[in-house]
């Protein structure tokens, strides 16, 4: 029986039992003043680590911690045999959620997300909680004591938990940087020193002595470079690491490096990410699937396969985008896990439906000619779905969605996408991969199939672009954030707008047009052909395309923080030619021309996703659901 089992994409055969779509009545809510409340974009949660055990009674269980868009509230002990599920609630309330998970010799299931966590599945109860820094835990391992170790994100802190004690000890910082760090693989030799392997901006290995608490950066500042690297311990009680995934092994032992050709094997431990499912099935068991999204399980015993059917409570997936399609109704789509929904308005329905099992999200979604367009994270993938035809994302030829192309690493978190007025072209642009700084720009045509993808070096060294706009002669006006990609480094200190030929690639003007803000989330074209934008801090600009010049600026809107999720849409120009904004708790006209503005009312909730303006109606979102707002005088 293998120790471990990870979550994977389903083959194509297996695909086509799922029911990977359901419709039901939005049912929506009047909640006075023209808002209201329409329906839970995807009433489900996502696994963030799942260990198949048994039970104080020798009873086949599988432990999984739901994620919903609140985070980690309960955890769920599911019978192998009945499919029946016990959710129990945390005895600390919501937290966050796990990244890395533990299933310790002594069948106590560990995690560690703002609280550090340990659950007897023999006795099916919390049996350790404890606050803890404020981060979570990037790996777990467990050594010869039993004592079980841990590292966190983002300043890399070790932990240490001995059970028999109860005591958890910080051990403080073992690498300092000023990126965040991804300490994603732990170890401990036989002799007890401890090893972390650590990404992304610049790999480290780091060793610790717990005895002395002596501590060493092995890899040579000369030598590191960005990406991640690996240590595991092996059968012979040696530590092996390897910087970078590449070239030779280390075998480490009390801090000594010895270079080899062959490592020995792994050393079983039953620890992951929140991907990993940790078997510690009985001898002729093992779960072959678990799927909280289409809420069952697959278990084999003794050769055959049984499916089980599951049901659990969940405040729903959180949602990331939203936008009108061609067809009038709403769509976009929710994260961990991603949900693709459809809320029609005129029958008051929304249906939801998953996308290869994917965890991430489409951030980003714009219509081109009859077609929905959708930027992905993590894949950087660019998206075709014609909602004309039936949804068959599975479909071994022509799937419906289907994948263009991947702007992978240049792009993995799409922030803006943009439907050209040319109605040929889409443009997609984001932030990198992890580590890296400075994302790039993805022009893909519709028509031949043809792309150009841009580079940071290309565009604004430094920066990524996350909101764009087109002028009426095809060029471009983009706004951009100094932030790099997750984990990464900035570089830059402010953000830029500046104005991009797309058909030679070139930047004909850049500036520095709201002084200190390090994002320019959103903007639009104005009936009067003037560029209005909302800069980090509510700051409000509205610039001249043809002088390029600022022809008015507020520090600071007096409505508090911008809504918007990773693709900020947060304005729009109504048909009353008024530009709408959405504040996290409000909802703002802007009049053009004279620039006045006023609050048109006070969100009952705190709006996330935004904006899609139908029917005198503003959508946006809530968390996991779908909310609206009657437009005065439309």
């Amino acid at each position: 029986m293998s120790p471990f089992l990870f979550v994977t994409f389903t083959t194509i055969l297996a695909a086509v039992l799922l029911s990977t779509s359901r419709s039901a009545s939005a049912g929506t809510r009047d909640f006075g003043n023209g808002f209201a409340r329409h329906a839970v974009a995807a009433p489900v949660s996502r696994a963030r680590g799942v260990a198949a055990t048994v039970d104080g009674d020798g009873r086949p269980i599988v432990l999984a911690w739901p994620m919903d868009h609140r985070g980690c509230g309960s955890i769920l002990v599911i019978d192998a045999r009945t499919g029946e599920v016990e959710q129990i609630p945390t005895p600390f309330g919501m937290a966050s959620t796990p990244f890395a998970v533990l299933l310790s010799t002594r069948n106590r299931f560990y995690s560690y997300f703002d609280k550090f966590v340990e659950f007897d599945a023999e006795s099916r109860r919390f049996t350790f909680w404890t606050d803890a820094p404020r981060n979570f835990a990037m790996s777990f391992t467990e050594d010869d004591n039993g004592v079980v170790w841990t590292s966190a994100y983002p300043n890399c802190e070790l932990l240490s938990y001995v059970p028999d004690s109860g005591e958890l000890k910080n051990h403080g910082p073992m690498n300092r940087e000023k990126w965040p760090q991804y300490p994603r693989t732990i170890a401990v030799d036989s002799s007890g020193w401890v090893y972390l392997g650590i990404g992304s901006t610049r790999g480290q290995i780091v060793s610790f002595n717990p005895a002395t608490g002596e501590r060493n950066a092995l890899i040579p500042e000369s030598d590191r470079r960005h990406g991640a690297s690996t240590v595991y311990r092996g059968v012979n009680g040696k530590v092996y690491g390897r910087p970078y995934n590449r070239g030779p092994w280390w075998e480490l032992l009390e801090r000594a490096v010895t270079l080899v050709d062959a490592p020995a094997a792994k050393q079983p431990i039953l620890e992951g990410s929140q991907e990993a499912v940790l078997d510690n099935f009985p001898e002729g068991w093992s779960l072959d699937e678990i799927n909280l999204p289409e809420k069952f399980v697959e278990v084999r015993e003794a050769g055959t396969v049984r499916r089980l059917e599951i049901d659990y409570e969940s405040a729903g997936s959180h949602i990331l985008s939203i936008a009108e399609g061609p067809d009038g109704r709403i769509h976009g789509s929710t994260g961990h896990p991603l949900r693709f929904y459809t809320y029609d308005a005129q029958a008051d329905t929304i249906i939801d439906r998953g996308l290869w099992d994917l965890s991430g999200h489409l951030n980003a979604l714009a219509v081109q000619g009859e077609k929905i367009y959708c930027g992905e994270y993590s894949g950087g993938r660019l998206w075709e779905y014609d909602p004309a035809r039936p949804w068959d994302d599975r479909a071994p030829k022509d799937p419906n969605p289907r994948v263009l192309i991947s702007a992978s690493p240049t792009i993995i978190r799409p922030h803006a996408l943009l439907a050209h007025p040319d109605g040929r072209r889409l443009i997609m642009t984001g932030t990198p991969g992890y580590g890296l700084t400075g994302g790039g720009m993805l022009i893909w045509d519709t028509g031949s199939g043809s792309h150009t993808l841009l580079t940071h070096e290309d565009l604004i060294p430094a920066h990524s672009t996350v909101s764009i706009v087109a002028l009426p002669d095809g060029k471009l006006v983009c706004g951009t954030t100094i932030s790099p990609g997750t984990g990464g480094e900035a570089h830059a200190k402010e953000a830029e707008l500046y104005i991009l030929d797309p058909d030679e690639g070139r930047v004909l003007f850049r500036d520095v047009v709201v002084p200190g803000a390090t994002v320019i989330p959103d903007m639009l074209l104005g009936p009067d052909g003037l560029i209005y934008g909302l800069a980090a801090g509510s700051a409000f600009f509205v610039f001249d395309p043809g002088s390029r010049e600022i022809v008015h600026f507020e520090a600071k809107l007096p409505y508090g923080h911008l809504a918007g999720q990773q693709a900020p849409r947060i304005m729009a120009t109504g048909p009353d030619n008024m530009i709408y904004a959405l504040f996290q708790d409000a909802i703002v006209r802007i009049e053009p021309g004279t620039f006045e503005h006023k609050a048109l009312g006070k969100l009952p909730v705190r709006a996330g996703a935004g904006i899609v303006i139908d029917d005198g109606r503003l959508y946006f979102t809530h968390g996991s659901e779908v909310w609206s707002f009657r437009i005065p005088g439309l």
